[in-house]
């Protein structure tokens, strides 16, 4: 069957979930996935996203793709942000992600990072997530996003302080999340460069407050804080249910628990400096 044929046979509802680093995407991308009616993919255009379904094995089924997809993401590009991989090749990657049956199925657990690619059935509403950074080197998806009408789920961590101090941790002990006991090692807290984390926070907020800007009069936008998401969780999943346009069901929650504790104080290795720096300025509301 043709990816054609395909697509005009079922009607498929097509979105992204917008977030940032330690935002917890993860958690809500595999809780999506226990929805019998939804397919949510990872970071499929990460450089080193290597499941069956990302952008990197589609590249890699011939050399010249391949080569572009290397200049993509190496260290010179970085440095001059050209965009190499032209708009066409982009296209094609999302009509076979969205439309194409014999493609792999996600992946549903943080243990199991590959696909079966026999495994996927048709489910009427497909998606996969992007970070900030990632629009950015492929500015073609924001024009494509408009202009497909797709769901926009904008997934936001108010604190960012503790986004930062997660990152922080991850790059440490390179833990960025678990289901079972974890070790000491992983809970350790990290020192903070007070300056490091003003460049991040600020940044952050400029990224978020572009794309809420740019999507909040689309009818098709939900805007979600990771902080409000945890906190009443049974609201989060119906609201996103009936945003996706699917009936109700009762999905369980990931088995994924949290590495960092209830007090920040417990956390940050030098609190007492952060504490002071910060106290004086406007991101003093992480604090508390």
């Amino acid at each position: 069957m043709h990816i054609s044929e395909y697509s005009n046979k079922h009607e498929i509802l097509r979105f992204v979930l917008l977030s940032s680093q330690r935002s917890g995407s993860t958690f809500l991308r595999i809780l999506l996935n226990q929805h019998s009616k939804i397919y949510c993919y990872g970071e499929v255009f990460l450089a080193h996203y290597r499941s069956l379904d990302g952008f990197y094995r589609f590249c890699n089924k011939n050399t010249f793709l391949r080569l572009l997809f290397n200049l993509q993401y190496s260290y010179i590009n970085h440095l001059l942000h050209f965009n190499i991989l032209s708009a066409s090749i982009v296209k094609q990657y999302l009509n076979t992600l969205f439309f194409d049956p014999k493609f792999p199925a996600p992946w549903t657990d943080i243990d199991v990072r590959e696909n079966n690619p026999r495994c996927r059935k048709y489910r009427p509403v497909v998606g996969f997530k992007i970070m900030y950074n990632t629009l950015d080197l492929y500015p073609f998806l924001t024009k494509w996003l408009f202009e497909n009408r797709l769901h926009v789920i904008h997934l936001r961590r108010f604190n960012l302080l503790r986004s930062y101090v997660s990152s922080v941790r991850m790059g440490t002990t390179r833990i960025a999340h678990y289901k079972d006991t974890v070790n000491k090692f992983a809970k350790q807290p990290v020192f903070i460069d007070v300056d490091e984390f003003i460049k991040y926070a600020d940044e952050r907020e400029i990224y978020a407050s572009k794309y809420h800007s740019m999507f909040r009069d689309n009818r098709q936008y939900l805007e979600l804080f990771y902080e409000d998401v945890f906190q009443n969780l049974d609201v989060s999943k119906k609201n996103i249910m009936d945003f996706l346009r699917v009936g109700y069901e009762d999905m369980p929650n990931p088995e994924m628990k949290k590495i960092g504790s209830a007090n920040l104080r417990n956390d940050i290795e030098n609190w007492e400096e952060v504490y002071t720096r910060l106290s004086d300025c406007r991101y003093s509301v992480y604090l508390k």
